[in-house]
């Protein structure tokens, strides 16, 4: 079975874009300004977050889900 992080199981019987949410709204990085869509086979992140860092943690967070799918960061650094 897949595993997101060292303490939480992935349940493989849900959708990749359940997962996906699920992740975002645990996530201490992704805050409430940060979208997912699954578009062509491609998961994209839009929105803004305050840090490069936080926009790399986002992404990280969740290529252990999408396994093959190409994920798309479009997610704008913003101080505000």
């Amino acid at each position: 079975m897949p595993v997101a992080s060292s303490c939480h199981r992935i349940d493989t019987g849900h959708r990749l874009d359940e997962l996906v949410l699920h992740t975002l709204q645990r996530s201490p990085y992704a805050g409430r300004r940060v979208q997912a869509d699954l578009v062509d086979g491609a998961l994209i992140l839009r929105g803004s977050v305050r840090s490069y860092f936080q926009k790399q943690m986002v992404q990280e967070s969740l290529l252990p889900l999408v396994g093959p799918t190409r994920v798309v960061n479009e997610l704008v650094v913003a101080s505000n």
